[in-house]
């Protein structure tokens, strides 16, 4: 025989519609929690960073050189099919940001990148395209 303790028999959850009243007060409560900590935490969107350099182009290009220092982020957007976006330091080297191979990169999206210095955004690929380069 197996003996319970009195206050865990109370605490059960008798009905399905007991089960579903508890699950929406949690989540009510973590809606709420959500609410009143992004009011109390609020950092406004662009705080923390600032606009270096703004491109556009059309298909495949390149940016004019901008320079930032330590910490940076890219941004783009894009209503095209872009393949690849690669950057270009001013002693030379490449490197790819973002490749999607056998399908096109999302329309719009972002790269944090560490290394300051001179750089050049090169776009491949076919459509309108705007890059946003911002420091931190």
């Amino acid at each position: 025989m197996s003996q319970e303790h009195p206050v865990m028999k109370e605490a059960r959850v008798k009905t399905a519609s007991g089960f579903a009243l508890i699950c929406l007060g949690m989540f009510l409560m973590v809606v709420a929690l959500t609410v009143v900590c992004s009011y109390i935490f609020y950092v406004p969107p662009q705080a923390n960073r600032a606009l270096i350099a703004e491109f556009s182009g059309k298909d495949d290009g390149l940016t004019d050189p901008f320079i930032v220092k330590d910490l940076w982020e890219f941004r783009w957007e894009h209503d095209g099919r872009i393949k690849r976006i690669s950057w270009i330091r001013d002693d030379g080297l490449k490197d790819i940001l973002m490749e999607m191979p056998g399908k096109p990169i999302r329309y719009q999206g972002g790269i944090n990148y560490e290394k300051g210095g001179e750089y050049r955004i090169q776009m491949e690929g076919t459509g309108n395209w705007t890059i946003k380069v911002y420091q931190f």
